[in-house]
């Protein structure tokens, strides 16, 4: 026998949605962080390779961040709000589903949007690599 919840459709949600948040915070600070090795970290660096009894030096070109750091910058406010708007929602009476309600949609249209804009940021920096 499964164990009852005693939240309503609109906590679950918001609980979801400020999970996904933080959840896509961890992914965005890996991505900068992977980011900044590969095309900051390496730039100028030589690398010698032994083949063949052979050492090849390879040096690694300097390169560009190719990230919209403003961009960035909004993705991280709008998730940090998406975990904020959804804080009071259990702590709402039952009698308020309406307002609860609304603030789950206010909620899902901040995560929608940030979720949109790191899409962009990702295919940006795709786009810059390839």
């Amino acid at each position: 026998m499964g164990k009852e919840s005693c939240k309503d459709r609109w906590e679950r949600l918001s609980e979801t949605l400020s999970s996904l948040s933080i959840s896509l915070l961890g992914t965005i600070l890996f991505v900068l962080v992977i980011s900044y090795f590969t095309l900051k970290g390496l730039g100028n660096a030589k690398i010698t390779v032994p083949i063949q009894g052979v050492n090849v030096e390879i040096t690694y070109p300097e390169m560009k961040l190719p990230i919209d750091l403003d961009a960035l910058y909004r993705v991280i406010i709008l998730l940090f709000g998406t975990v904020l708007i959804g804080i009071p929602i259990p702590l709402l009476p039952e009698n308020m589903k309406a307002l609860k309600g609304g603030v789950a949609l206010i909620q899902v249209a901040v995560f929608t949007y940030a979720f949109y804009s790191f899409i962009a940021i990702i295919l940006e920096l795709i786009k810059a690599l390839a």
